[in-house]
């Protein structure tokens, strides 16, 4: 499309791309591949091992209902160097991909100084970190330290327990797999049944595949993990295993954050990542009133659909969203730099109050 023939609509980008970063017997290294099935999958990097977890998390997250998955072989633990572009950071070769899921940490102890650099980097590439909370030496969340992740926590949304699951490789014996890939899979199923901002927790968040879970949680421990930001799996009758929570790690009763639910969280993510790439456009563009009025147009417009599709709390659209593009968000100093400001606010479903977000573009060169 040439520059004289700006867009006249914002498509909204996709919502569950997940990454998966882990070992597997075969396939490219530090390269990432995206298959959309677990056949594709089986076929590039060889299905399940013995030696990783990998494979079960991907497995999990096609059952599940998971669409695109990226995936990016490694060797060995480490998650590489990001000069290098290996291991995690090899997928800086992706524009771009919305939940990530490192299986083995599942199954071993992990620095927290290794968590938050993951946090960190998903808070950069405006992901989602989707990890089994962390446990202590006795196996189980009780003996764990709290995780404390700053800022960035945010994206972060931790589960417990793991998922009990027959291994196929071992016999059929039934093992301790993480459940990161199978929860991803289910918000996944979520954005596509429901749309982004629906809680993927409840009755209606099943975990397909998982015939039970390590350990059965009380209603005294939902509510004490929950308290620090922990989503827990419970089994409920009628439904079987399902996602009983829907926080990030910032959800926890002592902090105070916008993004304390994740499907907030996530529709805050949905709707800044579509707005800046369906308003790429404007850099090119002189930035005057003219501009400004064509992306309070498009973006009114954007919003105004999300409102009809019930994301947003209210009952008129004044009350769900506003949209600003003008003198008073572009100042003078602004456009001497080549910068335009788009600001939006929406009321989330969960929490009352408006969620301010702020879209800029820079002009070229």
């Amino acid at each position: 499309m040439n520059v004289e023939e700006p867009p006249t609509s914002i498509t909204g980008v996709a919502t569950s791309i997940t990454a998966f970063v882990g070992t597997a017997p075969r396939g490219a290294v530090n390269t990432p591949v995206t298959v959309t099935s677990y056949d594709e999958y089986e076929r590039a990097f060889g299905g399940l091992w013995l030696g990783s977890s990998l494979g079960f998390a991907v497995r999990d997250y096609f059952l599940n209902g998971g669409g695109t998955a990226i995936v990016v072989r490694v060797v060995g633990v480490d998650l590489g160097k990001r000069a290098s572009g290996e291991g995690l950071w090899a997928l800086e070769k992706v524009e771009s991909f919305d939940l990530l899921v490192i299986p083995s940490f599942a199954s071993a102890p992990v620095d927290l100084s290794v968590m938050n650099e993951v946090a960190s980097y998903c808070q950069e590439r405006r992901a989602i970190f989707v990890a089994d909370a962390p446990v202590g030496p006795t196996g189980d969340i009780s003996s764990a330290a709290p995780v404390e992740i700053g800022t960035a926590g945010g994206n972060v949304a931790l589960y417990y327990p793991r998922l009990r699951l027959s291994n196929p490789l071992n016999g059929g014996a039934v093992e301790a797999f993480a459940a990161a890939g199978a929860v991803a899979g289910v918000i996944a199923r979520t954005d596509r049944e429901r749309g982004v901002w629906t809680t993927p927790a409840g009755v209606h968040a099943t975990l397909v595949g998982a015939p039970e879970l390590t350990e059965t949680l009380t209603s005294a421990d939902v509510e004490r993990l929950a308290a620090g930001g922990v989503n827990c799996l419970r089994d409920i009758p009628g439904a079987g295993p399902v996602i009983w929570g829907a926080r990030t790690l910032q959800g926890g009763e002592s902090r105070v954050s916008e993004w304390k639910y994740l499907s907030v969280r996530r529709t805050s993510l949905f709707i800044e990542k579509s707005l800046y790439g369906g308003t790429g456009w404007a850099v090119f563009e002189p930035n005057t009133e003219l501009l400004w009025a064509r992306l309070r147009k498009m973006t009114g417009a954007f919003m105004d659909d999300l409102f009809q599709q019930g994301a947003f709390a209210g009952f008129t659209s004044q009350q769900a969203y506003f949209v600003r593009c003008d003198s008073e968000t572009t100042t003078q100093a602004d456009v001497d730099l080549g910068i335009v400001n788009i600001t939006v606010g929406f009321a989330p479903i969960k929490p009352a109050e408006f969620v301010i977000l702020q879209i800029r573009q820079k002009a070229s060169g």
